[in-house]
């Protein structure tokens, strides 16, 4: 089995996904639901946890703008770009077990798909330079079918949002024994080791400690961090590394602790 890191682009979202080949072609899925990362460093983390490699430097997908079908004759590089497109959405709708108008088999439908094939003029296929033209029907089928896939993809970014990052926030207020060189110690110390966690604790994308509020807060110590998925911070909570920095520098010294967990 292969694995290629995938960077997709649609409108104002973006993510990375795994697309694998074998006697099989897919992306990783979790349940119904798309393996995503934010950032290249998340996905090299998540391929060292499952003890996979990524055959080459990532690819990008960019939906934005793809281009519409249109009655005259086809650049290669529209054919190119409409076959990318039309295999990327094969492959995502088979791996999340949805339709895709693409695969219905219907004569109009694979017409139109060979049409896009062989205007590429791949050099293997050493035949004379192929132009498609497609009638006002074929427009029709082939525009409905990029849609299609383009609405199975933004189903699964919308519904995860920025690739189903979460953000975890704390506020503690220190115990009121709790000062002057003591404190001062104390609060480093949180900051240092909280802030070493990252790259420690799988799925943890980002952490940093505020421990110098203004005077009309009433919280002494912020953490604001973020973690690749939901599944990713149920990790870190129970993570030995992240246990015993809490058991150690933090819950001694703390009397009062408010969270806040969200998806982006």
């Amino acid at each position: 089995m292969k694995y290629y890191l995938t960077k997709v682009i649609c409108g104002d979202k973006s993510c990375f996904l795994v697309w694998y080949s074998g006697h099989e072609d897919g992306f990783l899925v979790s349940g119904q639901r798309l393996r995503m990362f934010s950032s290249v460093e998340a996905a090299d983390r998540f391929a060292r946890e499952e003890k996979i490699s990524f055959e080459a430097e990532e690819t990008t997908y960019d939906f934005s703008a793809l281009p519409g079908l249109t009655g005259r004759e086809e650049p290669t590089e529209h054919c190119r770009i409409f076959i990318d497109a039309w295999n990327f959405f094969s492959d995502l709708a088979k791996s999340l077990n949805e339709e895709f108008m693409g695969d219905s088999g219907d004569k109009t439908t694979d017409t139109i798909y060979n049409k896009l094939f062989y205007g590429c003029n791949l050099e293997p296929l050493e035949a004379e330079e192929y132009h498609p033209v497609f009638d006002d029907n074929e427009i029709r089928i082939g525009s409905a079918v990029l849609l299609n896939g383009l609405s199975i993809l933004r189903k699964q970014l919308n519904e995860k949002g920025d690739a189903g990052m979460v953000k975890h926030i704390i506020l503690w207020k220190l115990k009121a024994t709790v000062e002057g060189e003591e404190k001062e110690r104390v609060l480093r110390e949180m900051k240092e080791n909280l802030e070493a966690l990252t790259g420690k604790v799988p799925g943890l994308l980002r952490l940093s400690v505020v421990t110098c509020p203004l005077a009309s807060s009433n919280a002494d110590v912020m953490l604001d961090s973020e973690l690749e998925s939901e599944e990713a911070l149920k990790g870190y909570q129970s993570h030995p590394e992240h246990v015993r920095v809490a058991d150690t520098y933090v819950r001694p010294f703390t009397e009062v602790r408010l969270c806040m967990d969200y998806e982006r």
